[in-house]
């Protein structure tokens, strides 16, 4: 019986799961066999590194409408979006997912930040009446990605057109499955209690992050884990479409206000490619520090492949830091590779 973390993860091991030092799944089979199900049919890849909280209270929604950089009071009951939480420098430091219910919302945090924005969200409930509950150890979140995933998710729920055609998510069972853009194709997120799963895992082929690492930056799509950090302001690193100009105040809104009016950004996400695996993430050009490699990895057609954050008056040709690896840079999305 699967009921808790623990149980999951030892299912998970069981099916072949390879764990990395973190605790997430780098893999189940070769990356090799893993990208050739994505591009024929459709993986599921669990996100360990994803905590879920549950959020109550008559101010719910005021109150993370102040927090993110995404809208939440925008959203109506069975809808949601992705967003960000930025610093007061405006610096993307996490990425979640946010559910809108009747009377409570579900917000999953990825890559590993659901503790720090925790911690955030409680030290700024003052007066607000808000209560946060910690569901991670009872709930999972897994994602579907390939080019057929729209058609397999059909394994587990019939009634998908309002889903794929809208910003909208579908509770079942008290689970909940939204579309999302993670890869090139439209992939789908499913949010769920730990005991709703062995269903699901019967139903796909399982595939690690590295498979999806390996997609995202074959499509040119950021996230905040990797592309995020000190220093990283969403506009230079492709995490633009999580920030919503327009929806008044929040940690970190003067900085994005500033930049819509002003412009002038110095950086961008630019797809690589590499002769070589590098040990060092630092780009340099004529000797210079110009860039870093945020996401890497080993296509298995093209070679090594990454996603870098470059200033944007960078002189080809570039290179790793004293590792005399050759790195083309290309506009994002250029690396479009679908079997269609």
């Amino acid at each position: 019986m699967i009921n808790s973390q623990e149980t999951f993860r030892e299912t998970l091991k069981n099916k072949g799961a390879h764990f990395t030092d973190k605790g997430r799944i780098s893999h189940f089979q070769d990356i090799e066999d893993s990208y050739q199900t994505f591009q024929n049919s459709a993986v599921l890849v669990p996100m360990l590194g994803t905590s879920i909280y549950k959020l109550t209270g008559a101010d719910r929604l005021e109150f993370l409408h102040g927090q993110v950089s995404n809208t939440v009071k925008g959203l109506k009951v069975g809808q949601h979006n992705t967003s960000l939480m930025l610093n007061i420098k405006g610096h993307a430091l996490a990425q979640l997912q946010i559910y809108i219910h009747e009377d409570f919302l579900i917000i999953a945090v990825e890559g590993g930040m659901g503790p720090f924005v925790k911690a955030h969200l409680e030290r700024h409930i003052i007066f607000d009446q808000v209560e946060i509950e910690d569901l991670s150890n009872e709930w999972v979140a897994v994602t579907l990605i390939g080019k057929e995933a729209s058609q397999e998710i059909g394994k587990l729920f019939m009634d998908l057109a309002n889903v794929i055609d809208n910003d909208s998510f579908q509770p079942s069972h008290e689970a909940m499955f939204a579309k999302t853009k993670r890869t090139s194709y439209i992939g789908f997120d499913l949010v769920t209690p730990i005991d709703k799963m062995p269903e699901v895992l019967k139903a796909f082929e399982l595939a690690g992050e590295d498979l999806l690492t390996l997609a995202r930056i074959e499509a040119g799509i950021a996230h905040a884990e990797f592309e995020g950090g000190e220093g990283s302001l969403p506009q230079e690193v492709g995490l633009e479409p999580h920030i919503h100009y327009k929806k008044g105040c929040y940690l970190g809104q003067e900085i994005m206000a500033r930049i819509e009016a002003r412009g002038n950004l110095r950086k961008d996400i630019f797809t690589l490619q590499l002769s070589a695996m590098p040990s060092d993430f630092t780009l340099t050009s004529q000797g210079k520090k110009v860039g870093k490699i945020t996401s890497i990895a080993k296509h298995p057609e093209i070679g090594i492949i990454a996603l870098g954050s470059l200033r944007k008056d960078y002189v080809a040709p570039l290179q790793v830091a004293d590792e005399g690896i050759k790195v083309e840079a290309r506009a994002r999305h250029s690396l479009n590779l679908r079997i269609n």
